[in-house]
């Protein structure tokens, strides 16, 4: 099995944390179930590098002016209300 980093806000940690002493599982489980049993892309929704140009496209448009992890975060929710 290989290792796999990530991060996650405080709030989505804590949620993750208690969902998986709910269960009586491990969180690494709980995360682990969770990847494996995502449902595979949306039609329309855009892939990892088409995300990554979305991203750039917005930072540049907005002339640099916010961080780059709001730009990453405001596509991100976009993009699940679009595709769920």
């Amino acid at each position: 099995m290989r290792t796999v980093e990530f991060k996650l806000d405080e709030n989505e940690f804590k949620n993750i944390t208690n969902e998986a002493k709910h269960l009586g599982v491990p969180r690494s489980e709980l995360i682990r179930s969770r990847v494996i049993n995502t449902p595979r892309q949306a039609p329309g929704a855009p892939t990892v590098s088409g995300y990554m140009d979305i991203v750039n496209s917005v930072r540049r448009r907005m002339g640099n002016a916010i961080a780059p992890s709001q730009v990453e975060q405001c596509v991100a929710i976009t993009l699940r209300c679009l595709h769920g």
